[in-house]
């Protein structure tokens, strides 16, 4: 303890001069003041994380935004919307700290939102091009940053490995000057270590980032087409074909909108680990973006194996998923596209993904839960689509249409009681065309509201006008079920019968059978409150979409419409005919009245009578009529007119 104390004051002088002398030495070397520190590299990390998580929602965003426009899937435009405001999002938070990038992107990001707003579908040329040239300034204004940000870490690496060279230096003068300051410098070097080790790991964080998906742990787009893009080399020097698939979950947004999106994303991963684990290992799987998954199989697989991989995948969808103790069956619609059968050329890679993604489309259009591979009969069946929805869109513009009226006859007295409209296209160059070349396509596009829409407004005014003739006849029309599912229905129905003064008792409007149980998102609810409010509903061509008797009685409908299908059955044997009386029977016991269409021959109209049917409609009567003949045939068929 004596010598110690003796020490004490030489060694605290002796320990005072050496780091007066370290300092010294330190200082001469001129170490940079702004030597790279943990905290400037996070930050910096951080800064490139959200610049290019902004660049690519905003790619994002004009991918969805030009897929829908050349679906012409109204959806998708809420899609792309969605993208936009993520990067607007992303540019709000506390991580991205250049105030420059944020005041350069956010006008383009809000000027793309209220552009896509604006026009939706009807977005004409130069705007798309100029949605596009704000992306690519926002890509490239990105870019730019990034590109700084990973200067400025590389410089600061450098100079952080010269301060670490520096600091060793002035450990070794430390330890001449005085040896009991070699364990102070020993933990020096060691922290030193350490900022180094967390340095690198953040540099694996960003590389990470740049080229795999943070949620699912997979190659992101730019990763998976670049892979997809050495497959095609290999391809290409090889002279041998390989497939990809194109992977979209179904109805996926019912799972964000019903459970948050925290349930989505473990949904997304719990779906990917079951994608990898049924999947070869030299095949690749990567994330688009969303509930998109593109496969990219070995280029020595056959059909055979391909196959053997599809029913592996469809019996990983086949199996529910349980999330925040709730069940869910998600299903998938997915297309597949061969190289070189159906993409070829520089734009091979992009040209493959878009076969792709128009067999899946065809999936998901029939039904979904299901696979399809592309064919060149399946793109000109798009392309006929596109062009048809275009020419749908200027025959409702031009006032192409025209209303039909086909009479509904009273079963007792056989007189007038009502008419089922009827739409027509006049075209300019094919002359008329009948529903059954043009309503499909209708119900495919993006036009069905404002085509469903015109028909209630063409009907109810020549209702009025009846009336003004001392007609009173109820006009029945017909209501797609997409039009019925669509945002804000009910209000604008309800709006639209207001603004044309219609009289709800004498209008009905029929919905089929087989769309009804089809579409299982129906908003029923919507259908009993307007119902409610005076609305008619009667069920079309019943008997084809096998409802049963329970669903039956939750419909507010007043009617049903026996399919022409049943209606021939009478002229059959007697089990047959007996299919009719029960679906009679049933009507009857739910209060429900029944009309017959289809009716072609007296032995019809007799049974029908018998039966206590209430109402005919078919061609023994009158096929649909335009108005002024309509009008002659209404006139003699009513007592009193």
């Amino acid at each position: 303890m004596t010598v110690l104390k003796k020490l004490k004051l030489p060694l605290t002088i002796t320990t005072l001069l050496a780091i007066a002398i370290a300092y010294y030495y330190y200082s001469i070397k001129n170490i940079p003041d702004e030597v790279a520190q943990s905290t400037g590299t996070v930050i910096n990390v951080d800064s490139i994380r959200f610049t290019f998580k902004v660049s690519l929602m905003a790619e994002k965003g004009l991918s969805s935004y030009l897929k829908a426009i050349h679906l012409k899937d109204e959806s998708g435009i809420d899609e792309a919307i969605d993208y936009f405001k993520a990067s607007i999002a992303f540019l709000n938070t506390r991580y991205t700290i250049d105030q420059r990038f944020v005041d350069d992107v956010q006008p383009e990001l809000e000027t793309a939102v209220h552009m896509i707003q604006t026009y939706r579908l009807d977005i004409p040329k130069d705007k798309i091009t100029e949605l596009s040239a704000l992306v690519k300034d926002i890509y490239l204004d990105s870019e730019t940053r990034e590109r700084n940000a990973w200067y400025t870490i590389r410089e600061n690496y450098i100079e952080f490995r010269t301060q670490e060279y520096k600091v060793f230096q002035l450990y070794q003068v430390v330890a001449v000057v005085v040896f009991l300051l070699l364990g102070l410098a020993t933990k020096l070097y060691w922290g030193q270590r350490k900022l180094l080790k967390l340095n690198k790991a953040h540099e694996s964080e960003l590389l990470s980032l740049a080229f795999y998906d943070p949620l699912t742990g997979i190659p992101n787009r730019k990763n998976i087409e670049n892979l997809l893009e050495k497959q095609l080399v290999r391809a290409q020097r090889h002279k041998t074909s390989f497939f990809i698939a194109l992977i979209d979950l179904d109805d996926f947004k019912n799972v964000n909108d019903l459970l948050g999106h925290e349930a989505g994303d473990q949904l997304l991963i719990e779906y990917t680990q079951r994608l990898t684990s049924v999947i070869r290992e030299e095949d690749i799987m990567g994330r688009l973006g969303g509930d998109e998954f593109l496969l990219v199989f070995d280029e020595f697989t056959q059909y055979e194996e391909l196959n053997q991989i599809l029913e592996r995948i469809t019996q990983a969808f086949s199996l529910p998923i349980q999330i925040n103790y709730t069940e869910f069956y998600v299903t998938f619609s997915m297309g597949i596209a061969q190289y070189p059968k159906d993409a070829q050329g520089k734009s091979a890679i992009q040209g493959l993904i878009k076969s792709a993604d128009i067999a899946m489309y065809h999936a998901k259009q029939h039904g979904k839960n299901q696979y399809s591979f592309y064919d060149e009969q399946l793109g000109e069946m798009i392309q006929l689509e596109h062009e048809m929805d275009l020419e749908i869109k200027r025959a409702l513009e031009n006032d192409e249409f025209e209303l039909y009226y086909q009479p509904q006859i009273d079963a007792k007295t056989l007189e007038v009681i009502g008419a089922e409209a009827l739409v027509r296209w006049n075209h300019p160059v094919k002359g008329l065309i009948m529903p059954n070349d043009f309503i499909d396509y209708i119900e495919k596009g993006y036009h069905t509201s404002a085509f469903g829409e015109w028909v209630i407004t063409e009907a109810v005014q020549q209702q009025k006008a009846w009336q003004q003739q001392g007609l009173n006849l109820k006009v029945a029309i017909n209501l797609s079920i997409k039009h019925i599912a669509a945002p804000d229905f009910r209000e604008n129905l309800t709006e639209l019968m207001r603004q044309l003064n219609a009289d709800l008792s004498l209008m009905v409007f029929e919905i089929t059978e087989y769309e009804l149980i089809a579409y299982q998102s129906t908003p029923i609810e919507d259908l009993k409150a307007l119902a409610d409010a005076g609305f008619i509903f009667h069920l079309d061509d019943f008997g084809t979409g096998y409802s049963s008797i329970s669903y039956l009685s939750q419909l507010p409908i007043k009617s049903i419409k026996i399919d022409k299908s049943f209606i021939d059955y009478i002229e059959a044997d007697n089990q047959q005919k007996r299919m009719v009386e029960a679906i009679i029977h049933i009507a009857n016991a739910l209060n429900i009245e029944i009309i017959a269409e289809g009716v072609e021959t007296q032995y019809q109209v007799d049974y029908l009578q018998q039966q206590h049917c209430h109402a005919f409609q078919g061609y023994l009567f009158s096929k649909p009529l335009p108005v002024e003949a309509f009008n002659d045939y209404a006139l003699s068929h009513i007592k009193n007119a």
